[in-house]
This record gives C-alpha cells, sequence and structure tokens, in this order.
C-alpha cells in the first residue's frame, strides 16, 4: 500500500487512476507515467479504457526516489507471484491484492483507511489526499495552470475552487504583504 499512498499524494490521483495505473504506462527510463486508463466498480471491477475526461489524459514526470519505489513494487510483485503459483491472478496492474486480484475501489479505499489508521493518521477520504496534492503544489509557488495540468482537471475553476487551499503561512504572507503595501 506504500506505493499507492505514495503515487497519490505525489501524483494526485483520482482512486479510479490509481488502481487503473498499468506497468505498461511506466517508463522507468524516461521516468514518467502515462494515466490512461481507470478502474470504476459496477457489480465487480471494470477496467476501463480511458479517463475522466480529456486532460485527464496525462503524462505525468517522477523523481529518482519514486522510480526505485515502482522498481522495488515491480520486483516483489514477481516474488509474490512465483509464492502463489497458479492462483495468482495475471493482469498489468500496478497496485494490485497481494494475490494479483485488482482492487473493488470500496475494498482498496478501506485498505488505505486502515494503513493511515495504524500510522497513527487521522481519518481522511482518499480523495482528500488529492487536495493535499494541489495544497502543497500551490503552497511551493506553482501557479494553478501548472496545478490543473499536474492534476488533469479540465476546468481551472475547478482547481481554484475546490483543491487549493490556503494554508496558514500563505494567509500569513499575504497579510504581511499587503500590510507592507498599505503602509500601516
Amino acid at each position: 500500500m506504500h506505493i499507492a499512498v505514495v503515487l497519490a499524494v505525489y501524483c494526485g490521483l483520482r482512486r479510479s487512476e490509481l488502481l487503473g495505473l498499468k506497468w505498461e504506462h511506466v517508463n522507468f527510463k524516461n521516468k514518467t507515467i502515462t494515466i490512461l486508463d481507470t478502474v470504476v466498480r459496477i457489480k465487480t471491477v471494470i477496467a476501463k479504457q480511458g479517463t475522466k475526461n480529456n486532460s485527464s489524459y496525462r503524462t505525468l514526470q517522477l523523481t529518482d526516489e519514486i522510480v526505485n519505489l515502482l522498481k522495488k513494487e515491480k520486483t516483489s510483485q514477481s516474488e509474490t507471484k512465483l509464492l502463489f503459483g497458479s492462483s495468482y491472478t495475471i493482469n498489468d496492474f500496478v497496485i494490485k491484492q497481494k494475490d494479483g486480484k485488482p482492487f473493488l475501489p470500496n475494498t482498496f479505499t478501506s485498505r488505505i483507511q486502515g494503513v493511515m489508521s495504524k500510522a497513527g493518521l487521522p481519518k481522511i477520504r482518499l480523495h482528500d489526499l488529492r487536495h493535499t496534492t494541489a495544497s502543497l503544489l500551490l503552497s511551493l509557488g506553482f501557479n494553478l495552470k501548472e496545478i490543473q495540468v499536474w492534476l488533469g482537471h479540465s476546468d481551472i475553476g475547478t482547481t481554484m475552487n475546490i483543491y487549493a487551499h490556503l494554508d496558514t503561512e500563505s494567509k500569513k504572507n499575504i497579510a504581511e504583504i499587503f500590510s507592507n503595501a498599505l503602509h500601516f
């Protein structure tokens, strides 16, 4: 689950995008992942080609640390496949259960919440990690257009109105700079 949380925060992926990520879309040489597919549930797990909207299709650059985590995960999956033998479900998903089966979206959410609870973190929705990504990117000085593209929003208004929460330090900075400009 570690790689799932890392990708959720670093890439700001939607749950369906995270579960739809396939190894064929991880480019270790160029250090990128391409978001092309999603996984949803309608009675059973359904992997569908395509994303929420055209702008959700995107290629994201990865750091060396994340590439190394992905390589370790791939190796771990290969070793686990040998242990399970013929009972292992073969597919190309990056995020999957130990036996290779794709996660049902709600099962995945429950597992993530369990991991966060064991780590002593507050109970939050998986999608809140996407909000965290947007807020952190904003606090690090990235502009809203850059954040929109990174998150795959079709409309910058979504990025501005829903995801880009100003943190306390940003508000203090605004107050200080504005006060100085007004000569109070």
